[in-house]
């Protein structure tokens, strides 16, 4: 598969989406409340719309510059991201997204 479905929702830390994922399916990573990070790869260019809806406990994202954009409710109810995401490139595009 060249997307990444959904993050189990038992999964615990930090995790790293495998290089070679080209995108996340809706909702890949809602409500994973165990979830502190998540490290995307290069290859991927696309996220999906609530793709990280309510995983509150998500601190840091890293976002590498193939992200071509962020669309609406991508981080919404992310409430520990506010201080963290402004340290990368595409946080412009999600200002509006809280």
């Amino acid at each position: 598969f060249n997307h990444i479905t959904r993050c189990p929702n038992a999964y615990e830390g930090v995790y790293k989406i495998t290089p070679g994922i080209k995108a996340t399916y809706l909702y890949a990573f809602s409500k994973c409340n165990k979830l502190t990070g998540v490290i995307i790869p290069d290859s991927v260019t696309s996220l999906c719309s609530g793709c990280f809806l309510d995983s509150c406990n998500i601190k840091e994202i890293s976002i590498p510059d193939s992200i071509n954009e962020i669309p609406n409710s991508c981080f919404r109810g992310c409430k520990g991201l506010k201080n963290s995401l402004g340290q990368y490139r595409t946080v412009y595009k999600a200002r509006e997204i809280w």
